[in-house]
């Protein structure tokens, strides 16, 4: 497990639906070309690899681009027929996305994307890991997205909580709700509705644990 502070993204929506959507409808979502390379190589000093010995192995990947007019649909990498990237320990997976040449609305509406991994040696079991936001440090300045294996397959994180009033107070955003069912048994049962949230005052007070994983 690594930890880090609150105030990152921490809990991360699953996109449920891959499919573009109709431009009948709504906005056209961006859409990737072939236009994505990616390869394995030495991880540089500054940014450690997390790939171990038992993580050694064969690994292929989904890009989706996520954009104003919603999700598109995901590309392949490497390309469906080719054979997964191999990935030692000790290494990292660099993957260049050439936002420029994104169809659709273009790449200035891409803003972020979802990367999908293999499960190690897999073709068929494949899991949302992270997702990253447009960059220009790849080729051609496109986006660069760097596969560490900090985030891996099947996370989860775990939120510390200071329960404190200068760190987190609870943000009331209606009234509370309290009125009766329907009478089905002697009792009678009542619905109660509360809205609101936590309100992170100091996120350095808090953590998030990441990379956890039932084992």
């Amino acid at each position: 497990m690594r930890g880090v502070e609150v105030g990152r993204d921490t809990i991360m929506p699953y996109p449920t639906n891959y499919a573009v959507d109709s431009a009948a409808v709504g906005p056209t979502p961006p859409v990737l070309g072939v236009t994505i390379t990616a390869a394995a190589g030495a991880a540089p000093a500054a940014a450690p690899s997390y790939f171990g010995a038992a993580d050694a192995g064969g690994y292929k990947y989904y890009v989706l681009p996520i954009g104003s007019g919603g999700v598109g649909a995901p590309a392949q990498v490497p390309s469906a027929g080719l054979a997964a990237i191999a990935v030692a320990a000790g290494q990292v997976v660099t993957i260049n996305v050439q936002d420029a040449l994104i169809q659709g609305n273009g790449d200035s509406q891409v803003q972020y994307y979802w990367l999908i991994r293999s499960q190690k040696d897999s073709t068929t079991a494949f899991d949302v890991i992270h997702m990253w936001p447009k960059n220009t440090a790849g080729t051609a300045a496109g986006t660069k997205i760097v596969d560490s294996n900090f985030f891996r397959n099947q996370w989860s994180a775990i939120v510390g909580l200071t329960n404190q009033p200068s760190t987190l107070h609870w943000l009331q955003f209606l009234d509370f709700f309290q009125f009766p069912l329907a009478q089905v048994a002697t009792s009678i049962p009542v619905l109660m509705l509360n809205f609101g949230g936590p309100a992170v005052l100091a996120p350095k007070k808090h953590v998030v644990l990441t990379g956890c994983a039932a084992s």
